[in-house]
């Protein structure tokens, strides 16, 4: 059992009024329910300015809002890999992902 927030998780739009940052909030049934989750920075760090890398905020928050449903729909691909021996070469690598979503390595 993960012990994770539940989602569904979403990612707020980039905000400059806000330090910056793009918030990631589990959503409840009203605004009032929202727990946060997680912040990614808007704005490029000192070093990927100085490397020209990329800013990939917007793109990681975005995979970070989309993991409890992406932890669900492995864990119910794992459910019917168990029963499918086509596909069981797949199933260790389901399995090791989902470990890692719960926290594990």
């Amino acid at each position: 059992m993960s012990k994770h927030t539940p989602g569904p998780w979403e990612a707020s739009e980039p905000d400059e009024s806000y330090h910056d940052v793009i918030r990631i909030w589990a959503v409840g049934q009203s605004h009032e329910d929202y727990v946060p989750v997680a912040i990614c920075p808007t704005k490029p760090s000192s070093t990927q300015q100085l490397l020209g890398v990329p800013n990939t905020s917007v793109s990681n928050a975005a995979l970070i809002a989309a993991a409890p449903d992406m932890l669900e729909a492995l864990e119910t691909v794992a459910m019917h890999i168990e029963s499918d021996n086509a596909l069981w070469d797949v199933y260790p690598n389901v399995i090791s992902v989902i470990a890692k979503a719960e926290g594990g390595k």
